[in-house]
């Protein structure tokens, strides 16, 4: 009997070792629809309590509990561990794994930790097999931790869960406080009276589940990349190696899968919005109540037409005229403008007034509007909000910047707290602002303007290619290229950094991004008189500008993708006592200069431009703003697994035909096109 159970064993060591042998270099299942981790970082360790921390860091894992395994970014499992002499405890070795370019890794068969009880045995005999629906890195991590445990299994005794099991399902069922489905953790309960096989299935569930919810509530359900091509942030998630050692050494294991949340304190805010509103709280305010219009029925009006109304529309939405007596003219910025608010309800934006735009601009009920304030939708927007939260570093930097673009404001945070707030000008929907994490380096007064690629193919181009007479006043003479929208906005080009007579280039066999476009320091500057740089591969930064008129709108998307700040000096002010320690003297002093000043900062610090369309105030106050490049919308399709759209590239030989399509067509009358050239720069070149 001795010996038939001994040889059972040895088959079961034998059995596992091989599958730890093949899980270290076949991918196991995965989830359809779950998110791959860019990489892992390693889980807190075990905690006592639930209670809200600023750190990551929680309380030590008690030494004598065995190693966490480790995991490489891939997902990849390492070698479990070896057997140990009598008497010593077993710990989990850590190994690098074979490199991926072979066709086939022959990896030596671990070595298990020996156990007689039953329901181990037979967990460790399911894992020999993939299980459905888990991700392979867990799957890895659940034959190292099983194999290296001694102690039996972690959730069922004596034929029931224990103590422990029974809080870890209990957090599960209750996710949806933290913005999670409950339904894809559920648990069931053991039944009376379960044999070996079962026993071990309820364990393995509650080892499955419980790792899956750790990913969800350390890196989030979608990859953020695949949302959108203007979205740089990349999710990590907790080691699943460690998050098992974690849970089983755990006193209260429910807290710890609580600490894998982000604790960032804008997140327990909105948890806590989340919570109030799920056990019959408060509804979430809009970010202010929008003035209404009293329009007539009209026609459908265009871009070019003049009409009475759209002095009115102007009026409504904050956008100026170009000239006194153009208020009537729908012009470019009253396009944009119509396309964002057309958006932010609903509408399809085109930029054209239609009948459904004049009865949103009225005030009236738009599909978007009527289901935009339920508890539900609510609810939902919370939770995607939460989900942004989990794709943000851990340490957001003791001093930095967060730019909220559907919010159209910066913060400045120092220790914690708010030290300065200000309105913020973004991208159009068609040239949106990018997303991701980059380091502050430079502040620069009276800045140079150099032209991006895509504005010199889209807007210089087409103005260039017209001719015009070398002598202007008498139309006499050879045609050259009409440069001036170069002459207007005090522009030079260069090639290889030598200055060249533009007027003398044929444009129309001539690619602009050869050359170097650039507006200098001054008044008239689209930069304005100070630019903030945090060098990214969007060339994204944020800066002044002429147009101050437009801080005044509500809704403030009119850049090609860079963020005009409101009070860029008080802004300057703030980085430079913080890294320089300058007085506001000092900065007023390099203002009132004319040369350009760049100030490389001695400290970098962190900015991150975020897209949170729900925020909590300080007063606990819940804010909920337009969901503007419509993310929500694809975030949320994601969460439930549906495909999700990536915006259209827009390639070069595109940029170049657009240009090329420009060029055709009779020429403007002149006043007409001083006047588009005038709003050129204003209207569409500022960044």
């Amino acid at each position: 009997m001795t010996r038939n159970f001994g040889l059972r064993r040895f088959s079961t060591a034998l059995a596992t070792s091989s599958a730890l042998a093949l899980w270290a270099v076949v991918p196991g299942a995965m989830a359809a629809g779950e998110p791959r981790a860019s990489a892992t970082e390693p889980a807190p360790a075990a905690v006592e309590a639930p209670a809200p921390v600023t750190s990551p860091a929680v309380a030590a894992v008690d030494t004598a509990a065995p190693a966490a395994v480790g995991s490489d970014p891939d997902g990849a499992a390492k070698p479990a561990a070896e057997i140990l002499p009598p008497g010593e405890s077993p710990a989990v070795v850590a190994v690098e794994p074979p490199p991926p370019p072979a066709p086939v890794v022959t990896a030596a068969p671990a070595v298990v930790v020996p156990v007689d009880d039953p329901v181990e045995l037979a967990v460790r005999d399911r894992l020999t097999k993939p299980l459905a629906g888990v991700d392979k890195a867990d799957m890895a991590a659940l034959v190292a931790f099983y194999a290296a445990r001694p102690e039996g299994p972690v959730w069922v005794k004596d034929g029931q869960y224990t103590a422990q099991a029974q809080a870890v399902i209990a957090t599960l069922r209750n996710a949806a406080d933290w913005g999670l489905d409950p339904k894809v953790y559920g648990a069931p309960a053991v039944a009376p009276g379960a044999d070996t096989a079962g026993l071990a299935d309820a364990e393995l569930q509650v080892s499955t589940a419980a790792l899956k919810y750790a990913r969800h509530a350390s890196g989030g359900r979608a990859d953020p990349s695949s949302l959108s091509r203007f979205n740089d942030l990349r999710a990590k998630f907790a080691d699943p190696s460690a998050v098992l050692t974690g849970l089983a050494t755990a006193t209260k294991p429910d807290a710890y899968l609580l600490s894998l949340h982000p604790q960032h304190p804008q997140f327990h805010k909105l948890q806590e919005a989340l919570v109030r509103l799920l056990h019959g709280g408060t509804k979430t305010e809009a970010a202010a109540p929008e003035p209404k219009l009293n329009l007539a029925a009209g026609p459908e009006l265009k871009p070019g037409a003049k009409h009475e109304d759209i002095a009115l529309i102007r009026a409504h939405l904050g956008v100026a005229a170009a000239a006194v007596g153009s208020e009537t003219a729908f012009d470019k910025p009253l396009f944009a403008a119509i396309k964002v608010f057309q958006t932010e309800h609903g509408l399809k934006a085109n930029g054209v007034i239609t009948a459904a735009t004049r009865i949103a601009l009225n005030g009236g009920e738009t599909k978007k509007k009527a289901a935009a304030s339920t508890p539900a939708k609510d609810a939902e927007r919370i939770a995607l909000n939460m989900e942004r939260w989990r794709w943000m570093p851990a340490d957001m930097g003791r001093f930095h910047i967060l730019n909220n673009v559907p919010e159209y404001a910066t913060r400045v945070f120092k220790d914690g707290a708010v030290v300065h707030q200000e309105k913020i000008i973004v991208g159009k929907t068609n040239t949106p602002t990018s997303l991701f994490s980059a380091n502050m380096q430079f502040v620069i007064f009276h800045p140079e303007w150099g032209v991006p690629d895509s504005i010199k193919l889209k807007e210089i181009l087409p103005s260039l290619r017209r001719k015009t007479s070398e002598d202007s006043f008498f139309g006499l003479g050879p045609t050259v290229s009409d440069t001036r929208v170069l002459q207007k906005h005090n522009m030079r080009v260069s090639y290889n950094g030598k200055v060249v007579d533009a007027s003398k280039i044929d444009w129309s066999k001539t690619d602009p991004r050869a050359y170097s476009f650039i507006q200098a320091a001054g008044s008239a500057n689209v930069l304005g008189v100070v630019k903030f740089r945090f060098p990214n591969r969007h060339d994204i930064y944020m800066h002044d500008t002429p147009q101050r008129d437009l801080f005044a709108q509500s809704t403030r998307a009119f850049s090609h993708g860079c963020l005009r700040v409101n009070n860029p000096r008080r802004l300057a002010e703030v980085i430079l006592a913080e890294d320089r320690g300058w007085s506001p003297e000092k900065v007023g002093s390099a203002l009132a200069g004319s040369g350009t000043q760049e100030v490389k900062l001695e400290r970098p610090f962190p900015v991150h431009v975020v897209y949170m369309t729900t925020w909590v105030d300080a007063d606990g106050k819940v804010r909920s703003f337009p969901d503007l490049y419509g993310h929500d919308a694809k975030l949320a399709s994601a969460i439930a697994g549906k495909p999700v759209r990536l915006e259209d590239p827009t390639s070069a030989a595109d940029d170049l035909n657009l240009a090329a399509n420009k060029k055709k067509g009779p020429a403007p009358i002149a006043q007409k096109q001083e006047a588009n050239l005038g709003d050129l720069l204003n209207g569409l070149f500022g960044n």
